[in-house]
């Protein structure tokens, strides 16, 4: 699943368009979807922001106008604002006691409505990354007044394909779909390693996109959401920043089966 190769001088040559490959899901704000070539976006810090203490905005290469997006990072979460200001995405990091935890679910204002009725939805399982018993998160959320609904879960992905086993290769997307559950295949894999070229890639193995310079500058394809990308880089930072704090670690079985109590992991053994 790894990126080959330095950072590229060609984005047209590294980047596949994908104009048909995400079905129905609608851009998860104005203006995140090139419809043709590329999306070049670089990052810089706004200063005396009134929508949180510290903000990132993301700016379309090229034009003068207002930034296309802006994001605010708190201790678990992402909050993803538009042209105007206003809550479109929120990503919500789920607590968790090992291997980085359950993950982190994503919730767009614009989204439909797929969780089929669920008021919870399943975000691991014991095979995936809660080893004794299930995680579950809410299928919609309030970000400062604004109804979020569910889009997609993020986790680590694993050699071992369990948490905790083999090395950590990158982070998953898994779309929801239409029955109220998330994807059992990834959907977009960011692999972060190589900090000059972290790439993105689909289901076919195609770089969709990338961002280089420890995240300064995304170069995202044609016909793909700028703000899923975004959002599997902010739960890799998230992640990684939590586990270097020291508060996911690997844990004795009493452990696990203590945190899962505590953590909503249920079902446990």
């Amino acid at each position: 699943m790894g990126c080959a190769g330095s950072t590229p001088k060609d984005p047209s040559s590294v980047l596949v368009a994908q104009l048909s490959d995400y079905g129905d899901l609608p851009p998860l704000a104005q203006g995140v979807r090139a419809t043709s070539g590329f999306l070049e976006l670089q990052t810089r810090a706004v200063k005396g922001s009134t929508l949180a203490r510290k903000v990132t905005a993301f700016e379309v290469v090229g034009r003068s106008t207002r930034p296309l997006l802006q994001a605010a990072r708190g201790d678990d979460t992402f909050t993803v604002f538009d042209q105007s200001e206003k809550p479109a995405v929120l990503v919500q990091r789920q607590r968790g006691g090992f291997y980085g935890g359950p993950g982190a679910v994503l919730y767009a204002r614009d989204a439909p409505d797929m969780s089929n009725g669920k008021g919870l939805l399943e975000t691991s399982t014991e095979e995936q990354t809660c080893p004794w018993g299930n995680s579950r998160a809410p299928a919609s959320k309030n970000a400062n007044g604004v109804l979020m609904r569910a889009v997609g879960h993020i986790k680590i992905i694993w050699e071992g394909h369990r948490a905790g086993e083999g090395h950590e290769l990158g982070y998953g997307l898994f779309l929801l779909g239409a029955d109220g559950a998330f994807n059992h295949n990834v959907d977009l894999f960011f692999d972060h390693h190589d900090v000059f070229f972290q790439c993105v890639k689909n289901q076919k193995g195609e770089v969709v996109a990338y961002r280089t310079l420890n995240g300064k500058q995304y170069y995202v394809a044609a016909g793909v959401d700028a703000v899923l990308v975004i959002a599997l880089a902010a739960v890799a930072e998230l992640t990684e920043s939590v586990k270097s704090s020291g508060v996911d670690v690997k844990s004795s079985s009493s452990d696990a089966r203590a945190l899962g109590q505590y953590y909503g992991c249920d079902d446990y053994r």
